[in-house]
């Protein structure tokens, strides 16, 4: 496995786990990538959400990413969202050496970082042209942010035209009235906290 760092704009920080290339698999040489956004309430990024998440993506065959993004005070004037979009785009230009396949970039997002992600699915940067190179083409998505209920969030998402997705939703209790509803809605899954990695990978793999 191949690893690699690069800064992004206000202290952010990209860290890649590529998966080495095989000749004996002609048809593995580029991959989907998956970039990692830990939660943290925007406080803090994560280390529970980071790495243990992104190398059970690689073991389940993907490329791998962790974005590291602002936090505090360093937050304002939407940083952290500039940081993925430039992460993001980051990863299309370096698609061909790296080994991804471009138009196979998901983000997984948890907690603040699930707003991060859905934000950069559906937004575009204040102050910034609208630039669809810097968008994923997917998210996998921990539905309980800042201000905002699973079912709301997806709803938002459909308005906003979100695209191809998967949805998952982690919460830290068990409700079965509340996960029926979010299954009608079209959430795919659902993980009470803590959550094994490896299964979250496999469940995102079928």
């Amino acid at each position: 496995m191949q690893f690699e760092m690069c800064a992004l704009p206000g202290g952010g920080k990209l860290e890649l786990y590529l998966r080495s290339p095989a000749p004996a698999m002609p048809n593995a040489l580029r991959r989907p990538l998956v970039l990692v956004v830990p939660g943290g309430g925007y406080e803090h990024v994560s280390a529970r959400e980071a790495d243990p998440v992104a190398l059970q993506f690689a073991a389940a065959g993907y490329h791998t990413a962790v974005l590291t993004y602002s936090v505090g005070e360093g937050a304002r004037d939407h940083q952290p969202l500039r940081q993925l979009r430039a992460a993001i785009g980051l990863l299309r230009q370096n698609a061909e050496r790296w080994g991804i396949l471009p138009d196979r970039i998901a983000v997984c997002g948890f907690s603040a970082g699930g707003h991060l992600a859905l934000s950069g699915a559906v937004l575009d940067c204040p102050g910034e042209a609208a630039d669809r190179s810097r968008k994923p083409d997917a998210v996998l998505l921990d539905a309980f942010m800042p201000g905002l209920d699973a079912l709301t969030v997806k709803q938002r998402y459909d308005e906003a035209g979100g695209g191809k997705t998967v949805f998952f939703v982690t919460g830290s209790f068990t409700d079965d009235a509340l996960e029926s509803e979010m299954m009608k809605k079209g959430f795919s899954f659902y993980f009470q906290k803590p959550f094994d990695p490896e299964v979250l990978a496999a469940r995102a793999r079928t």
